[in-house]
């Protein structure tokens, strides 16, 4: 087959055939390099893995491209963070808790080491503030609020970077699906100077913690961070919005349950809970459940459906109430601190304001659950007197 290019359009790119197939042998060496560099970091052997990033450097400086000089950019990154994991590993023992997937915990050295990567890397806390700026952003919240919070996470990022690196126990959270509240705490500047990290294990109600048909393992999985973590952790137990909301209700339909029975259940739970977990660290702060948003829709108030959903979420406060009373009173007789935000959120209808505080991806559809970043730091100034 005749080449139809003119002899300058031919030259021209073979030039460049020759130039990609010379640098694709550099790159493959160079992606060689990076390949047992991260597979050595991932079998603890560092001797191999800084042998590695030896070999890599030479062939970078040979190539002189952008793209090669990338790569040992962050290859050298990566091999010092995950130094500085490995030793943090060594002292905390083999955990990891993935927020973003709903807060499963599981031992592994390679989750392990990717964990405390992600905590110490300053350039990940920046990505992440930025993150933080566009979600604020995007939910209609002040970009003036947005602007402030990016700017105060600027400030701080040093002394949170040297806080992750620092030889202080984490903080162990055991809570239902808000516990994401919690793994912000890290970019307050409060927290960082009192723990090396937080840790939360999810998917937790004191209903469902002792019950012999729970399918979810969540007492486990918080038994094995509890065993991984030394003595001298702190535990935080924020528990007991899930049972009064889709528990309860649940229950009332299909068993009858009382309420009182129900909070006689809850509270000798959360005894047992306590027992447990004062036994191996006892460092323990309760907090209170935040109390429930309720109103009924301002577009149709004689609507007999939001009449009822108006009725149930006074229910909710009610009971919640009632189990925060509970709480409290465990955690006097333990001398155990207890902690509460209630005040401090809650609006005068004794619900929570829910333009600010609240979540709301639609304007329609209303969620429990706040604002992650803006409660984080609600809890942070709530607990940094305990957390000493």
């Amino acid at each position: 087959m005749t080449d139809s290019r003119r002899p300058d359009q031919t030259l021209a790119a073979t030039g460049q055939e020759r130039t990609g197939e010379r640098r694709a042998v550099q790159g493959g060496t160079v992606e060689a390099h990076r390949s047992t560099l991260i597979a050595s970091v991932f079998d603890g052997d560092f001797d191999g893995a800084s042998a590695a990033l030896d070999a890599l450097a030479a062939v970078a400086r040979a190539s002189g491209t952008a793209a090669d000089g990338r790569q040992l950019e962050a290859c050298t990154l990566f091999l010092r963070d995950q130094r500085r994991a490995a030793a943090r590993k060594e002292a905390y023992g083999e955990f990891f808790i993935d927020s973003r997937r709903g807060g499963r915990w599981s031992p592994g050295r390679r989750s392990n080491l990717e964990y405390f990567a992600r905590e110490d890397r300053c350039k990940d806390l920046f990505s992440e503030a930025y993150e933080l700026a566009r979600t604020i952003e995007r939910y209609s919240f002040n970009p003036g609020a947005a602007q402030a919070l990016l700017a105060t996470l600027s400030r701080h990022v040093d002394r949170i970077s040297t806080a992750a690196h620092a030889q202080t126990p984490p903080l162990l959270i055991l809570s239902d699906s808000h516990s994401r509240y919690f793994e912000w705490l890290v970019y307050d500047a409060l927290v960082p100077q009192t723990v090396a990290g937080v840790c939360s294990v999810s998917q937790a109600n004191l209903y469902g913690l002792f019950a012999p048909s729970r399918t979810v393992p969540t007492r486990a999985r918080f038994h094995e961070a509890l065993d991984a973590f030394p003595a001298s952790t702190t535990v935080v137990l924020h528990i007991g919005e899930v049972d009064c909301r889709a528990i309860f209700w649940n229950l009332k339909h299909r068993v009858r349950i009382g309420r009182e029975h129900f909070l006689d259940t809850l509270t000798r739970n959360l005894d047992r809970l306590l027992d447990e977990i004062q036994a191996k660290a006892p460092r323990v702060v309760l907090t209170c459940p935040i109390h429930p948003h309720y109103r009924t829709r301002p577009d149709d108030p004689d609507n007999p459906a939001d009449a009822l959903a108006s009725v149930d979420g006074a229910d909710v406060l009610a009971l919640t109430v009632a189990l925060g009373e509970r709480m409290a009173a465990v955690a006097e007789a333990r001398g155990l601190p207890f902690v509460s935000i209630n005040e401090t959120v809650a609006d005068f209808g004794g619900g929570l304001d829910n333009p600010f505080y609240r979540v709301v991806p639609t304007s329609t559809k209303r969620t429990h659950h706040f604002h992650p970043p803006k409660v984080a730091g609600f809890w942070s100034r709530a607990l940094a007197p305990h957390l000493g």
